[in-house]
C-alpha cells in the first residue's frame, strides 16, 4: 500500500454498511487501514497514521471529485469539521495527535460536528433531530398499540420533503428566505401518516422552491446519489429518494408538479408506491399548492 501511495495513486477511505467490520466509523476505517497494511509490511515505511488521515479526508475528497471544496481546513473550503474533546481518555496524555486519533479514538471523543458551517452535533447533542420528541412519540405509540389501536404504519420511519409542513421542524423549501421557518402544525398528509403510527425521522433535501432537477441549495448543500456519489439523485424530491436508497428510512412523502417524485426514484433505484392525480388529496400545509403529494417506499 505504501508503494501505491508513493506512486501517486489516490487512496480514499470510506465506510461500508453496518454489517461490515468498520462499524460505519471513519475512525475504525483509518485504524484498519494501518493495522491491515502493517500485517503485510512491518517495515517503518508502512502506512502511518498521518497517511490514514489523509486517505480519510483529502483522499476521499479527491475520489469524489470534490478536491478544493472539502477535505481540508483552508480558505475557500467548506466548513466541514469534526471537533474532538482532548479531555477524553484517548488523548490523555497527548503525545501524538495523529496516532491517537487513528488508534485510540472510537467516536467517544467527538464533541461537535460542523457541516457547511452549521453545527449538526453540538457538545454531543444532535441539533437537526429532536431526540426527546422522537422518544416521546415512540412511547406514545407503545401505549396506543397496547390499547389495541389499529396502526398500519406503527413505527415505520418516514422522511418528509422540505416543502411539506411538519410541526416544529424547520421547513425551508431549500431557500434562505425560509431558513428559520417552523410550522406550528403538520400538513394533512403528515398528520394522517402519524395517525397511522408512522414516525417522521427527518426532512428530505430539495432544490430551492423545487425549481431544479438536481437537489442542492444554499442551506444544506448538495445531495448525492447513494448508488453512485458522482451522480445526482435527481429532483426535486431528491433528498427523499436518496434517504430511501441509503436505507435511512423505508417510506417518504414528497411533492410532484412536473416529475419531482417520478424522476428521483429512477435515479436511485427505489419504488414509489403512489403518485395520485393533482388535487386528489387536500394538501393544507404544503408549499407550492399546484402539485401532488406522493407517498413513496424503498422497495
Amino acid at each position: 500500500m505504501r508503494r501505491v501511495i508513493d506512486a501517486g495513486v489516490n487512496v480514499a477511505l470510506g465506510c461500508d454498511n453496518c454489517s461490515c467490520g468498520d462499524c460505519q466509523s471513519m475512525f475504525m476505517a483509518m485504524k484498519l487501514l494501518c493495522l491491515l497494511t502493517a500485517a503485510a509490511d512491518s517495515s517503518p515505511t508502512a502506512v502511518d497514521a498521518a497517511m490514514a488521515i489523509d486517505a480519510a479526508t483529502t483522499g476521499g475528497a479527491r475520489a469524489l471529485g470534490l478536491a478544493g471544496e472539502v477535505g481540508a481546513i483552508a480558505p475557500g473550503m467548506q466548513a466541514d469539521l469534526v471537533m474532538l474533546d482532548l479531555r477524553d481518555i484517548a488523548y490523555v496524555p497527548l503525545n501524538s495527535a495523529a496516532r491517537q486519533v487513528v488508534f485510540a479514538e472510537s467516536g467517544r471523543g467527538v464533541h461537535s460536528v460542523m457541516v457547511g458551517g452549521e453545527l449538526v452535533l453540538d457538545a454531543g447533542r444532535i441539533t437537526t433531530i429532536d431526540e426527546a420528541a422522537l422518544r416521546a412519540e415512540a412511547a406514545a405509540l407503545r401505549h396506543r398499540i397496547a390499547a389495541g389501536k389499529a396502526l398500519p404504519l406503527a413505527g415505520v420511519p418516514v422522511v418528509v420533503k422540505d416543502s411539506i409542513w411538519v410541526a416544529a421542524r424547520r421547513i425551508t423549501q431549500g431557500s434562505e428566505l425560509f431558513r428559520d421557518f417552523r410550522p406550528t402544525q403538520d400538513a394533512l398528509p403528515v398528520e394522517r401518516m402519524r395517525r397511522a403510527g408512522a414516525v417522521v425521522i427527518g426532512i428530505g433535501n430539495m432544490p430551492e422552491f423545487g425549481a431544479k432537477e438536481i437537489t442542492d441549495n444554499r442551506i444544506y448543500g448538495r445531495t448525492l446519489n447513494p448508488r453512485d456519489l458522482s451522480r445526482t439523485p435527481g429532483g426535486s424530491s431528491g433528498g427523499c429518494a436518496a434517504a430511501l436508497a441509503a436505507d435511512m428510512a423505508v417510506a417518504a412523502l414528497g411533492g410532484d408538479g412536473g416529475g419531482s417524485c417520478r424522476r428521483p426514484p429512477a435515479h436511485v433505484g427505489v419504488s414509489w408506491a403512489s403518485s395520485p392525480a393533482p388535487a386528489s388529496w387536500p394538501i393544507p400545509g404544503v408549499f407550492r399548492a399546484p402539485c401532488r403529494v406522493s407517498p413513496a417506499s424503498a422497495r
